[in-house]
């Protein structure tokens, strides 16, 4: 008798461990699920699902900019910015995200993005949800997100450098022979009559008739 309440016993003891168990792995399923929704390329709507199957209680959405290539920081700052920032979160844009039922979505767009002036280049953004870590969610592994923007150059040619006055040649103008003073008429006197007499053909002295040719004077003979 006292055996068979034993094993009565360990059955029950059994049975009731199965069911706490079970409703245990069902209650770690019944959780939400937070995934940050971002656009490729990045732009100003930002959002947040609930994937899960109960509802998630109020959280906070951060967005992280930098410029590609850089640790951290590098984005250029607008205004409307100040209304993002929480000391909690430093350097990051921070949205409140209200609580949300089963497979509903928050979207927000941010109020500074048309506002950003934007360089040349590429910027990489990134997003997690729940971000003070209030929400028991069933998967913390998706809580973050990446996305990028570029800013291309201004397409155009830039018109090709005047010359500097000196590498321009200036204009030939007549010299008028009131503009001449004695000095220079002297020297242009002197050139021309250097360069008459190169080209003036020279004169032959004039031929000498040649001289008749003297008989040679013998000795008369002994």
């Amino acid at each position: 008798m006292a055996k068979r309440l034993s094993l009565g016993l360990f059955a029950a003891a059994s049975l009731c461990t199965a069911v706490s168990l079970a409703a245990g792995a069902g209650q770690a399923l019944a959780q939400p699920d937070l995934v940050p929704q971002l656009n490729f390329p990045m732009n100003a709507s930002v959002g947040v699902l609930n994937s899960g199957t109960t509802a998630a209680g109020p959280s906070q959405l951060t967005i992280n900019c930098t410029r590609f290539g850089q640790a951290d920081g590098g984005c250029p700052e607008a205004p409307g910015m100040g209304a993002y920032v929480d000391p909690a979160f430093p350097n990051r844009a921070v949205i409140d995200v209200p609580a949300l039922e089963p497979g509903e979505a928050f979207n927000h767009d941010l109020t500074f993005w048309n506002a950003i002036p934007w360089t040349p280049g590429t910027f990489v953004f990134d997003a997690e949800v729940d971000a003070g870590g209030d929400v028991v969610e069933s998967d913390e592994t998706n809580n973050s997100a990446q996305s990028s923007y570029t800013e291309l150059p201004a397409v155009g040619v830039a018109p090709p450098a005047p010359l500097p006055l000196t590498a321009q040649p200036a204009a030939a103008r007549p010299v008028r022979p009131s503009q001449l003073d004695s000095a220079n008429i002297f020297r242009l006197r002197k050139q021309r009559s250097s360069m008459e007499h190169q080209v003036r053909p020279q004169r032959l002295a004039p031929r000498q008739p040649e001289e008749p040719k003297r008989p040679l004077l013998r000795r008369p003979a002994d």
